[in-house]
């Protein structure tokens, strides 16, 4: 009888403690170390190298949520397209407006910025094109929406900030966004028309409040983007293109079920459409979102921002030979100087610049195209030494972790083997798992739902998003554990509650084998890199799953679970005795 009741009290009251102290904590932990993710590449850095001016004025306009494909359907930027630079740009993870707006601003990464969600709180830690600007003396401006978005980020370099404030229901009433988009483009012609700030950017939010309530394949979607192409269309009539350059971007894209965050290609594929001075018309090839900005201060003629690390995009710029191949070793030795800081971090050996050096020799012989050939392969080396650095140390560490990761499994390999050398059956508690699979992974990718930050479609939804997935696990252990009892009809009593427990079992082995999996690969916390977020949610839904055994409810499902076997025991006898 003692063997008995311990058979079926140890897995329960581990799992138990488990999902009551552990499981939500845990989540809240990796959750809370990517919001607050603590970037060790913020160190102050000196600027570069200035350059001549190629346009006296940049516009930046950025369409929140503008995919690439649905940009194609504006008429005012497919003629900006016609008479000037077509391209596409990758943004990067997590695919969320402020990183997004702080990517566009600085040409620095998430992983280096630190600014990862839309919970960021604090201005940029980073080098600002804005702040190159004021150091050759160019006058700035920026009119979005406010007052706590653009504003919290860019709070240096900035001389005219204009912010309006957001309805207190954007994504319903979009009448209301309508109205904030007409006064910030009131603000922008006025701003462009009386300031004529060197650099200026101007930010529309109406197509994402529209796919936010409805989708990116709304009409409401579709129609909030020719607005923002008709407000484009009147910015840029109060500009002199033949001395300035206006460029057309997105901050991500969106779903068309709306959402965004994510890996997807509808949300990671923005459009870069440039036109005016110092741009050369064609089509071009991808590009990424780091590239922005210093491309706009190559026209302008500023330095880069000292944390950059994209590369201007010298292809689609009209300008001399010689200027392109003294602005590419600029780049390269600013991007030498950041990716020196970023070694530190890495651990990684100090790159030598064998290829700059040849470029600055070029250059100073007047070979222009070996200088910038030179640098630019300068440039490509560097990233690529970075990347295996980054590589090197990530599974430096994760060999330091496997051990751990092994350790947290032996005692399910233990459990494992008083299952085997007890004979008890196995069969019934693991087709049991493949139905808790089954009906749990069929709610989630049934919904449409996939591992990806874009299933919130707004960030307040996190918590709910989170909590209805605990809930799809108890429906799929309630499912599994009423299968248990129908395959245990011919059992007793105390057979069917142990298959119900070692259904438990299975269903948490597999769960902890996926997360220490995860664990080996990023850790739990993050503290000089991102993980991979699409494995990232997956590792936050299994650790939640965990947490079904005793969600926060007066009466542990777990401990039902065996009475829900016993149920479908004697509903399956009866059935059979028929």
């Amino acid at each position: 009888m003692v063997k008995k009741i311990a058979s079926l009290a140890v897995v329960p009251l581990f799992l138990l403690l488990w999902a009551r102290l552990g499981s939500q904590n845990l989540t809240l932990f990796s959750f809370n170390a990517l919001v607050n993710y603590p970037s060790p590449y913020l160190g102050a850095l000196p600027p570069g190298q200035e350059g001549d001016t190629v346009a006296q004025q940049v516009l930046i306009v950025v369409v929140d949520a503008l995919r690439a494909d649905t940009s194609r359907m504006m008429p005012t930027v497919n003629l900006l397209r016609a008479t000037g630079a077509d391209r596409t740009a990758r943004v990067g993870q997590p695919s969320f407006s402020l990183p997004g707006w702080t990517v566009i601003g600085t040409g620095a990464w998430q992983e280096q910025s630190g600014v990862t969600l839309n919970f960021y709180d604090k201005d940029i830690k980073v080098d600002t094109l804005f702040e190159a600007a004021k150091r050759k003396g160019l006058t700035t401006a920026l009119v979005a929406e406010g007052p706590n978005w653009w504003k919290r980020l860019y709070t240096r370099g900035v001389d005219i900030l204009l912010d309006f404030p957001d309805p207190e229901h954007p994504f319903t009433d979009l009448a209301a966004v309508r109205r904030q988009d007409d006064a910030i483009e009131a603000a922008a012609r006025q701003v462009l028309r009386e300031n004529k700030p060197n650099l200026m950017l101007v930010h529309f939010i109406e197509p994402d409040d529209a796919g936010h309530g409805q989708g990116a394949a709304s009409d409401a979607y579709k129609q909030a983007v020719l607005t923002a192409d008709a407000r484009i269309a009147r910015l840029v009539a109060a500009m002199d293109l033949s001395q300035a350059t206006v460029f057309v971007t997105g901050d991500h894209g969106m779903l068309d079920r709306g959402g965004h965050g994510g890996w997807e290609p509808e949300v990671t594929t923005v459009p870069i459409v440039a036109a005016g001075k110092g741009i050369k018309p064609g089509k071009y090839s991808e590009a990424t979102q780091a590239d922005l900005a210093p491309t706009a201060a190559v026209l302008l003629g500023t330095s880069l921002p000292a944390h950059n690390q994209g590369q201007p995009l010298f292809d689609m710029l009209d300008i001399s030979v010689e200027l392109r191949a003294k602005r590419a070793v600029d780049t390269a030795d600013e991007i030498s100087t950041r990716y020196a800081q970023i070694m530190q971090v890495l651990g990684g050996p100090a790159i030598e610049h064998k290829k700059l050096e040849e470029a600055k020799q070029a250059l100073g012989a007047g070979n222009w195209d070996a200088a910038y050939q030179a640098a630019t392969a300068d440039i490509q080396g560097t990233w690529k030494q970075a990347a295996d650095a980054r590589d090197a140390r990530l599974n430096r560490e994760r060999l330091a972790r496997l051990p751990i990761a092994i350790i947290v499994l032996v005692p399910f390999v233990v459990y494992l083997v008083i299952m085997r050398r007890a004979k008890w059956d196995w069969r019934v508690p693991v087709i049991g798992l493949v139905v808790y699979n089954v009906v749990y992974n069929g709610l989630y990718f049934g919904r449409g739902l996939t591992w990806s930050l874009s299933m919130f479609n707004d960030e307040s939804q996190i918590v709910d998003f989170f909590t209805a997935r605990t809930v799809d696990a108890m429906l799929a252990l309630v499912a599994a554990a009423l299968v248990v009892g129908i395959l245990s009809r011919r059992r007793g009593a105390y057979e069917t509650a142990l298959n119900t427990i070692n259904l438990a079992f299975w269903v948490a082995f597999v769960l902890a084998v996926q997360i220490e999996l995860f664990y080996w690969l990023y850790d739990v916390s993050f503290s000089w890199y991102l993980p991979d977020m699409m494995l990232g949610v997956k590792y936050y839904l299994d650790v939640l799953q965990t947490g079904a055994f005793w969600p926060m409810v007066y009466v542990p499902l777990l401990l039902v679970l065996p009475l829900i076997a016993l149920g479908g025991r004697g509903l399956a006898a009866r059935v059979r005795g028929k």
